[in-house]
């Protein structure tokens, strides 16, 4: 029985990996974060700067520190410039938060209670999308998860090595966030500690002085390179992305993006929404504890007043540093565990609930916390109901797999619909004939990010025709990405470039095609739209425009080849 147990934990946990896995390869990169992050990592590949993070050409990144830019660069220099080596970092790190979680509840709980508790976190919303985005958010999760466990284990046995493991976190936290890591570790614990009055232990077990000065040596050079680099760096990372973002709802100082005002509290429906489906049992659990039918909040108020009332106060620490096996060590679990990974759950949710601009991963670090208290009240509740326990979790497990296929399934038959991307007319385009020949050219004035990465870089935004002819060899097909609300635009330019006058020609023709080979070729957009007179010597240019990606607008590959 119990290696089926174990067969149903890791068969269910390798198909949520395996459906992860097999996303980041076929789901592109979005247009917006992942895809910014992902160029910015390619371009530290060919600038070899591996100091400043580069935005676009010329203007430096201060938004965040590199490290998730320096491993999704070394990932894709390992692995070769593709969306799954960009996004395989980020899926390691969630594999490392989860085999923490197991050891950390296998030792102060028990096997049941780590695996339920890794269940639960692998499967949430939130969780399973981070583990594999380009995203700054789950190498700050591992951050902040490191040293919440590290926190625990260092107070509670004296290990000195979970001491420096905490202040390891803290310096992975600054090179990924900043102060942010600071703030949120350091509120929960510090919360902690005075409920605890573990003060003595704080300045004994923790290894505080070597620990910071240890930090710091990881963590200030880069700070101090990159103000040297770029100055105004410390300025606008420290007081505008920590303080002004935070107190804020319109901040006007934000160079890469726009600020996203919530209304107040909407941090906790993202932790719904994050947590699901496991969030929707919350009710059961609440009714439960009201109901003080849990047998774990009785043995937890019990030991907890035994200690206060002339009982013995060590018999906790006693048991915990003999590291007590089996149902020894579950009698003594006393107010201090419960308490700590409340405050660690409910400290981000408040502070953020003061935020004035939110995104749905802040709820991120609260993650492992949820899991740790959702497992231990489940096998609280279903202590004597085995057969619910499994039905229910197998159930819930299944329906999180189930969507996550779905969801899949919907991606790649219609990615440009629900996921904006620029992949395929990017491939599209690279198949074309003469494509090497010169950069891909978006009529508009700005570059989508997507575009960047798929074309490594070969592409240009204007919507002047002499900027193009200045930037590329008009003598070999250009190929340009044209919506269809601005195919008049195109079309009107053109005509008054390509006039003699206007450039000064003597004679010439043009040639508009999408050159693509027949069987690539989709239906074209109408017969009428096919003839062009730009009135070149009074002769008729032929264009054939083929509809090649449908987005929530329209956009067609147009190619355009001058013979003068």
């Amino acid at each position: 029985m119990k290696a089926k147990k174990y067969s149903s934990f890791y068969i269910i946990l390798a198909l949520l990996a395996l459906v992860r896995l097999i996303a980041m390869w076929c789901i592109p990169l979005g247009e917006g974060t992942e895809a910014r992050y992902a160029e910015m990592a390619r371009e530290m590949l060919v600038t070899n700067d591996w100091i400043t993070v580069w935005y676009k050409t010329g203007i430096p990144f201060w938004g965040k520190p590199p490290m998730t830019i320096w491993l999704c660069a070394l990932s894709m220099k390992t692995f070769g410039v593709n969306a799954f080596a960009a996004r395989l970092p980020d899926f390691i790190l969630l594999v490392a938060v989860l085999v923490l979680l197991y050891h950390f509840l296998k030792y102060y709980r028990d096997e049941k209670i780590a695996r339920v508790g890794v269940l639960v976190l692998a499967s949430s919303v939130l969780f399973f999308i981070l583990a594999g985005a380009v995203l700054m958010d789950p190498a700050l999760l591992f951050a902040i998860f490191l040293c919440q466990i590290s926190f625990f284990d260092a107070l509670e046995r004296g290990k000195k090595l979970a001491g420096y493991l905490f202040f390891l976190g803290l310096a992975i936290g600054l090179l990924v966030k900043g102060l942010v890591i600071v703030v949120l570790v350091g509120g929960s614990t510090f919360l902690w500690v005075l409920w605890q009055r573990k003060w003595r232990d704080l300045f004994t077990k923790l290894s505080i002085i070597t620990g910071t000065l240890g930090m710091l040596i990881l963590v200030l050079p880069w700070y101090i390179l990159a103000e040297l680099k770029t100055p105004g760096f410390l300025n606008y990372f420290i007081l505008g992305e920590h303080f002004s973002r935070f107190m804020h709802t319109a901040w006007q100082g934000d160079k890469y993006g726009s600020a996203h005002a919530q209304f107040f509290g909407m941090i906790w429906l993202y932790f719904l929404t994050a947590t699901l489906p496991w969030s929707l049992f919350l009710i059961s659990i609440f009714r439960q504890i009201l109901c003080q039918s849990s047998t774990f909040f009785c043995k937890s108020r019990a030991l907890f007043c035994h200690s206060r009332v002339g009982g013995n106060p060590s018999m906790y620490k006693t048991r915990m540093d003999s590291r007590l096996r089996g149902n020894d060590r579950k009698e003594c679990w006393t107010d201090s565990y419960f308490s700590y990974w409340l405050l660690c759950l409910s400290f981000p949710l408040i502070f953020f609930t003061f935020a004035r601009n939110l995104i749905f991963p802040y709820v991120a670090p609260t993650l492992p916390a949820f899991a740790i208290l959702f497992a231990e009240f489940w096998a609280s509740y279903y202590k004597d109901k085995p057969e619910n326990s499994i039905f229910i979790f197998f159930s819930s497990s299944v329906a999180v797999i189930v969507t996550a296929l779905l969801l899949l399934g919907i991606f790649y038959k219609f990615p440009p619909v629900l996921y904006y991307s620029q992949n395929k007319m990017i491939s599209t385009w690279q198949k074309a004939k003469g494509s090497a020949e010169n950069p891909i050219v978006y009529w508009k004035k700005s570059i989508d990010t997507s575009a960047l990465f798929y074309a490594k870089g070969r592409v240009l935004a204007t919507v002047n025709p002499e900027v193009v002819c200045k930037k590329v060899n008009c003598n070999k097909p250009v190929y340009f990405v044209v919506a269809e609300h601005d195919l008049p635009h195109f079309r009107t330019q053109w005509k008054i470039f390509l006039q003699p006058t206007s450039r000064g020609l003597s004679a010439g023709s043009t040639n508009l095609s999408t050159a693509l080979d027949p069987a690539d070729k989709p239906r074209d957009v109408g017969a009428e739209s096919n003839k062009w007179d730009v009135g070149v010597e009074g002769k008729t240019l032929v264009k054939e425009i083929a509809e090649l990606n449908v987005h929530p607008y329209k956009e067609y590959l147009v190619c355009l080849e001058i013979v003068s």
